[in-house]
């Protein structure tokens, strides 16, 4: 079964190539390629080198492929098997007159060697920022792939210019790309130029390989190679940078998810590898849910994979070295106490927590499963620096500790309410089946039978003056979080686009009616804010008639909690023995910014969490 996307699963030796032990520290090998015509089989020898010495090479940053599609090379005179796509790099890569040396991990690092891989690992940051290059191969030429580097230049040399005139941060959309300005402009009148090969382009496997960040993020200089064609990795960054600044991809007909995930991993390549060249990184585990579209074989590269990203490391101390010799389960445990414990930052709560499924992971409920995070918490933001806009305790500092064996979370906190009444999550609306209709209007009624379930489990419009007008308030920032489509606070201006948007909704026709501007422009605001934080997301009532939104989990008689040091409520159920199962993040409109949270409650309690 193909693997296209990890560090691949390990080829067995099929000859008598023997590696040599390393020498301990900062020793590591480089591949020695030899000259040849591209017809002739390819040979090389290795060498270990002292990083320290500042050896001369290249990095070779690549995706392992099937790993039952082999072609063999010759190194040190022995037969070695190597996968197709390494065979393809080699042979493309390779000069016809002279050596050119350069570190390739199937090769140079020892995969039957756990000890060794640990040890090697923890140096792949110095690895790739002490090369002189690093070259990303993305696959042989098939299908013209290579054409979408011309695309690509055309792009740049039209409107960005040169690679240093739009420096990631002076990029925005408030001062370059409103619509009408001559880059978005651009970009709509030539999509028919650009867009198909830009998204076969960032859609190979390596754009969305987990390791490749860490290689991109250090590079001192990269270079995209795709058969026998290059191209910068800065004007190929630049150039999607802009694109996906632009919102022209809104534009587009209907990018599928893995469009979208791929424009954002392409992004937050250029964000991480613009921070790290500035010494500046973003905390690990926000490194980790952002990357969340990424892919390794190894589920324990997840984590390891940007251990030299993270910038606060240091802080887990040894907890995070790696370690091939752990199970899943215990590196993502040990990753989270150590956030919890040792970093003091509860942020690993405000993951999303997935129910557990057949076959899942054997964790406690507190840990998150950093393999299934494709549905992601809208409450915190997922871009790389952005960080988390809610402080719902206030300014206190975590208090927490875990038991010996790992299995239990103790924090300190309070109780704040008690979940009443549920509506479901628009996913679970939609999958249901409306005879008669054509697939556009079965949405239309869908959507109106979602809010409309909503709308008579709060009761506003049973109301009247002030006290509809406030419960209405906590109903549209309950249903947005209080956020915008771009994830700031919500403006109270939004209280008549909601309203407008609701009575328009409910009009027979279409979803956004086709209103003049400046309507359209709201209805499609708030529609954008709705739906983004719509799928897997329970609305709920609480005994304190308080509304929030929860993970689709969520059931009557779950208990409302703030955690001290907590960014975010959190939903808990009490099981046996006075434990608690941790159910998952909430939003609960007028507890997001500290308004229940005391220092020294009498009523704080020590929960724990199993």
């Amino acid at each position: 079964m193909e693997k296209p996307f990890g560090r691949g699963e390990l080829i067995e030796p099929t000859t008598g190539f023997q590696y040599k032990k390393l020498e301990s520290g900062s020793y590591i090998r480089l591949l020695i390629l030899q000259p040849g015509a591209y017809e002739d089989s390819i040979s090389c020898h290795v060498k270990h080198v002292d990083l320290e010495s500042k050896p001369q090479y290249e990095a070779l940053s690549y995706v392992w492929g099937d790993s039952s599609r082999t072609e063999e090379i010759s190194c040190e005179g022995c037969p070695m098997t190597v996968t197709v796509s390494l065979h393809g790099a080699l042979r493309h890569l390779r000069s016809e007159t002279v050596e050119r040396i350069i570190w390739a991990d199937a090769i140079c690092i020892n995969q039957q060697d756990n000890d060794e891989k640990s040890l090697q690992v923890a140096l792949m940051g110095e690895i790739y920022s002490r090369c002189h290059e690093v070259l990303v191969w993305i696959g042989e030429d098939i299908n013209d792939l290579s054409g979408s580097f011309k695309a690509v230049e055309e792009l740049h040399e039209g409107f960005l210019k040169t690679e240093e005139d739009y420096p990631y941060e002076e990029l925005s959309f408030e001062n370059t790309f409103l619509p009408g300005s001559p880059v978005f402009e651009n970009l709509l009148n030539t999509q028919d130029m650009w867009a198909k090969p830009f998204l076969r382009l960032i859609q190979q496997p390596w754009f969305l390989r987990r390791w490749c960040l860490q290689e991109i993020a250090k590079a001192p200089a990269a270079t995209v190679v795709c058969g026998f064609k290059t191209i910068s990795w800065n004007v190929l960054a630049n150039v999607y940078w802009c694109i996906y600044k632009s919102g022209a991809l809104s534009y587009i007909v209907d990018p599928d998810e893995g469009a979208a995930g791929s424009y954002t991993g392409i992004v937050n390549m250029g964000l991480i590898r613009r921070d790290s060249r500035k010494n500046e990184h973003a905390p690990l585990l926000e490194s980790v849910v952002s990357t969340r579209y990424f892919k390794c074989t190894d589920p324990r590269d997840a984590v390891y994979a940007l251990l030299g990203l993270g910038g606060d490391v240091k802080l887990y101390g040894d907890s995070l070295t790696p370690d091939y010799s752990l199970s899943v389960e215990e590196v993502f445990k040990k990753f989270v106490i150590g956030c919890l414990t040792q970093k003091g930052c509860l942020y690993p709560l405000s993951v999303n927590h997935t129910p557990p499924q057949s076959g899942a992971l054997d964790l406690p409920s507190w840990v998150p499963d950093f393999t299934r995070l494709e549905t992601t918490n809208p409450l915190i933001r997922m871009r790389i620096g952005d960080g988390l806009p809610y402080h719902a305790s206030g300014d206190s500092s975590p208090r927490v500790r875990v038991s010996e064996d790992g299995s239990l979370l103790f924090a300190l906190g309070k109780v704040v309410d008690t979940i009443k009444d549920t509506a479901p999550p628009l996913d679970e609306v939609f999958c249901t089946n409306m005879e008669g209709l054509s697939p556009a209007d079965a949405d239309v009624q869908k959507m109106k039978e979602w809010l409309g379930s909503r709308k008579e489990m709060v009761g506003y419009e049973n109301l009247d003056g002030e006290q509809r007008d406030n419960l209405f308030e906590s109903f549209w920032r309950t249903m947005v979080f209080n956020l915008t489509a771009s994830v700031d606070t919500a403006p109270p201006e939004y209280s008549e686009y909601f309203k407008l948007y609701l009575d328009h909704f409910f009009r027979p026709g279409v979803f956004v009616p086709e209103t003049e501007e400046p309507q359209r422009t709201y209805l499609l605001q708030i529609e954008s804010a709705v739906i983004s934080r719509a799928e897997g997301w329970s609305m709920f009532t609480t005994e304190n008639s308080r509304l929030g939104q929860g993970m689709r989990s969520i059931r009557k008689g779950d208990i409302v909690c703030i955690l001290d040091g907590g960014e975010l409520p959190y939903v808990i159920r009490r099981v046996d023995d006075g434990q608690y199962q941790f159910i998952g993040s909430c939003y609960v409109h007028g507890l997001m910014n500290g308004e229940a949270y005391s220092k020294d409650d009498p009523d704080s309690t020590e929960f724990c969490i199993c």
